[in-house]
């Protein structure tokens, strides 16, 4: 090896021994020349038992040819780095330590070692004028060759530290995925559970015409019908939640109510009510309250301004059954103290009869016409215009048959001709959808107006929900920062598969990243993976109504839905002991001249049986004066000979006395049905599957003889 001495010398080198020069020539004595001043020169010398010039060569060269740069070694020669043979001028410029210095600080040495004051440079150095290519540093080439140059232990143990720390999370990231719901757990958007991420671009279309319809009701207050038609999994029921956010975000003065399907003709305005009431009940009465009383208060101290004088005045544009909803809010703007009675009438809440006759009325609002009424009223003074989202049409069609999506659909046209301020959007199956456009009649065709689908996922829109979806689990349900890749654990041929297989199909792209996630954990942390879902795409003629209950259907608890489900329950019970049973949905009979009606009439070949329910909004609480007037309408139906015998639903721990009274009256031609709203959802799925739930057989025990 070759280094490099700096150290004074006390004879010159190139001093030739035979010279004679005199003292005062070129004598370096200290007694000539003082030691501050004395000067320093250059020499590179080989060390005793070090390697020879040549051999530095040959392990450069050998560095070289492993970095493919030998062709310019051929250049270096010992002769090329050899002491100069020509004779030296006594006065050479390295004799001046400034130049000597200067000249150290220009220079690169070979071997990538620092230089010091007391380097040895005996030897001559290269000339400036030397065209060969610069030596490679030996730290550098034993580093490119793979052989550590220098060992540091610091930092050989934080890359240790950091790798291990890299696995711990790896690992870490696996087990969250495999122990904790993910994003894609919940693929169905229902009316209570949203979607959290929304992804823009597939309803785009359909949001910008929906919004031109819009604005044309918002500027005439005459209603219009808008379809939108998509197949099973496209993001119809997203789509309503998409609409609540632009709601919230632009400040807008329109409100969206979502309507779902209703499962039979029983009752569908109060369906549809119930629906208006759950959303934005409170509020609506609270603002019409507010605009009948501006509308119809005389101003000025000595003015009447009481009940009575607010509805005289309204009546001329709210005559008869809509005077009595203009009483109501009248009581509750004044803020008298009957308006918690009033506002409780309207909401459907516990009433006793005593309350009914302190804000002047004999009923509850459950009959159509009355209900129509409430809907009328409250919407046009309202001063928003509300966007009714009837989602899932066809589903009295399928469950149900033409007769009652005819019913449905006459009533959708009846709200059409009646209320004003509204928008009325129609979701439906695409598959479906020319079947129930054949239902229609010609003016109701004529107000539909183009018809709009929704577009499929691209493989882009797939990653971009994928990876903001994940981005939020990680962050605010896992308390950790995402992956660098955000992909993770899946892969780019893994979304390509996801985006082929699912056709684009927002919902079956959420089953299949569910499934691909599954697998992909699997893998990660050394576990057998679970078989494969079925996931091929089906139709919605191909898939059978059970697969869409619990997904793509919304169920209602509510007096409509529950008739609908004990209907159906009886039904097919008869079906399968071989009895025809007729039925009939919402049948009128007339007491004293007057219509009436009840929920269901069942025709058995020996015996007609009516069906009733509470007209309660929730089932979790005891049904008041609901089901006194509920058994009140099955009493007249029996003593007019219009049915032998009635079954009616109530809440648990329904009382009163006038109730308890006329149950003891009618004796076994009564059968009550107590339950609560799980056991009236789980009712109302079963009757429309053709299976018996546990109150669909304590319902067919009351009915069918033993």
């Amino acid at each position: 090896m070759c280094i490099l001495e700096v150290h004074p010398l006390s004879q010159d080198p190139y001093e030739d021994d035979s010279s004679n020069n005199s003292e005062e020539d070129y004598s370096y004595t200290k007694e000539n020349k003082p030691e501050e001043e004395e000067a320093k020169k250059v020499s590179l010398v080989e060390e005793e038992e070090g390697e020879s010039l040549d051999d530095f060569l040959d392990v450069i060269e050998e560095g070289s040819e492993a970095l493919g740069q030998t062709e310019d070694l051929d250049s270096y020669s010992t002769s090329s780095l050899e002491p100069e043979t020509s004779p030296i001028t006594p006065k050479d410029p390295l004799d001046e330590p400034e130049v000597l210095d200067d000249f150290l600080d220009e220079k690169e040495f070979p071997i990538g070692e620092s230089v010091t004051e007391e380097a040895d440079l005996s030897s001559p150095l290269p000339s400036e004028d030397d065209d060969s290519p610069p030596l490679p540093e030996l730290s550098s080439l034993a580093q490119e060759q793979g052989e550590p140059f220098e060992f540091d232990a610091e930092k050989e143990a934080a890359a240790i530290i950091e790798e291990t720390e890299d696995q711990t999370m790896l690992r870490m990231r696996y087990e969250a995925i495999d122990e904790h719901p993910t994003p894609f757990e919940e693929f169905v958007a229902r009316h209570k559970t949203p979607i959290k991420v929304d992804i823009p671009d597939p309803h785009e279309n359909v949001k910008k015409a929906l919004m031109i319809k819009l604005k044309a009701v918002q500027r005439d207050r005459v209603p219009r019908i808008f379809p939108i038609i998509g197949e099973a999994g496209s993001g119809k029921t997203h789509f309503y939640w998409h609409l609540k956010d632009l709601e919230k975000k632009e400040d807008a003065n329109w409100t969206v109510v979502y309507i779902p399907s209703p499962p039979s003709s029983v009752r569908i305005p109060l369906h549809i009510f119930t629906c208006i009431l759950d959303e934005i009940g409170n509020e609506l009465i609270t603002r019409a309250s507010g605009e009948i009383m501006r509308r119809f208060s005389e101003k000025g101290f000595f003015k009447r301004n009481r009940v009575r004088d607010i509805v005289q005045r309204a009546i001329p544009e709210y005559p008869g059954l809509k005077a009595e909803i203009v009483s109501a809010l009248a009581h509750i703007g004044q803020g008298d103290k009957h308006s918690l009675i009033a506002r409780r009438w309207i909401l459907g809440g516990w009433i006793s009869e005593k309350e009914l006759d302190q804000i002047g009325t004999s009923r509850l609002i459950e009959a159509d016409d009355l209900v129509m009424a409430a809907i009328k009223v409250l919407l046009e003074n309202y001063h928003e215009t509300v966007v009714l989202y009837f989602d899932e049409i066809e589903i009295p069609y399928r469950t149900r048959g033409v007769d009652v999506e005819v019913a449905f659909l006459e009533n959708l046209k009846r709200f059409y001709n009646e209320v004003a301020n509204v928008l009325l959007v129609a979701a439906c199956l695409k598959e479906i959808w020319p079947r129930i456009y054949e239902t229609l009649d010609s003016a109701l065709r004529t107000r539909m107006g183009n018809i709009m689908e929704f577009e499929p996922f691209t493989i882009e829109n797939i990653k971009e929900f994928y990876i903001r979806s994940m981005n939020r689990w990680w962050i605010e349900e896992q308390n950790i920062d995402p992956p660098k890749d955000p992909l993770f654990p899946l892969t780019e041929t893994d979304f390509e598969k996801i985006y082929q297989t699912s056709e684009g199909n927002p919902r079956l792209c959420i089953k299949l990243i569910r499934s691909f996630l599954t697998k992909a954990v699997a893998i990660g942390l050394s576990k057998e993976a679970p078989p494969e879902e079925d996931l091929q795409k089906l139709t919605a003629k191909e898939a059978p109504l059970s697969a869409l209950l619990g997904t793509d259907i919304s169920i209602e608890v509510n007096p409509p839905s529950v008739a609908a489900g004990m209907v159906e329950t009886i039904v097919n019970e008869g079906r399968q002991r071989g009895i025809v049973i007729g039925k009939q949905e919402n049948p009128e009979f007339l007491v004293e001249g007057k219509s009436q009606s009840i929920a269901a009439l069942l025709q058995f070949p020996d015996f007609r049986l009516g069906l009733e329910v509470a007209s309660v909004k929730n089932f979790d609480r005891k049904g008041g004066v609901a089901a006194y007037y509920a058994l009140d309408r099955l009493r007249q139906a029996i003593e007019h000979g219009f049915i032998d015998r009635g079954v009616l639903a109530v809440p648990y721990e329904t009382s009163g006395s006038k109730y308890e009274m006329m149950l003891f009256q009618l004796g076994n031609r009564i059968s009550v049905l107590e339950l609560d709203r799980e056991e009236g959802q789980k009712l109302i799925q079963a009757g429309l599957l053709g299976e018996l739930s546990n109150k669909g057989l304590e319902l067919i025990k009351k009915v069918f003889p033993r």
